[in-house]
């Protein structure tokens, strides 16, 4: 037979069991982390996007414009299509330095920002000359 503490005991855990009150919080305390880590990776993919069609925009700009002008020193024509590029660039993060690569076809262009997680994140851009130019 079973004494009154054992019957108090399980009507007890019974009504525990069967109360669904604050279950809503578990929840939320559970699925917070996880929120937030989707809209850090959104915010991170969004502004590393911009970065790039920003720094594409601008490069692509500034290797026509040296074409354009083209005179045959290669150092000036280097010097004046990074002076371009710095105009138009929209950085999305001021404070960053863009690290310009010529390569035999064209121009690199790359950066790195932090992202919200406090990882960095290189971006890179390569534009060739246009058939035109060379």
């Amino acid at each position: 037979m079973k004494s009154a503490n054992d019957r108090s005991l399980t009507r007890f855990l019974a009504g525990f069991w069967g109360d669904q009150r604050g279950v809503i919080l578990v929840l939320f305390a559970l699925l917070l982390p996880i929120l937030l880590i989707f809209v850090s990776m959104t915010s991170d993919t969004s502004r590393v996007y911009r970065a790039q069609q920003s720094m594409l925009a601008a490069l692509t700009a500034a290797v026509r414009s040296e074409c354009a002008i083209d005179d045959s020193d290669p150092n000036s024509n280097a010097t004046r299509t990074e002076a371009f590029f710095n105009v138009n660039y929209d950085d999305p993060e001021p404070g960053t330095t863009p690290t310009f690569t010529n390569t035999l076809t064209g121009r690199r262009v790359t950066d790195t920002f932090s992202g919200i997680s406090g990882q960095d994140i290189n971006i890179s851009v390569e534009v060739g000359y246009p058939l035109n130019c060379r």
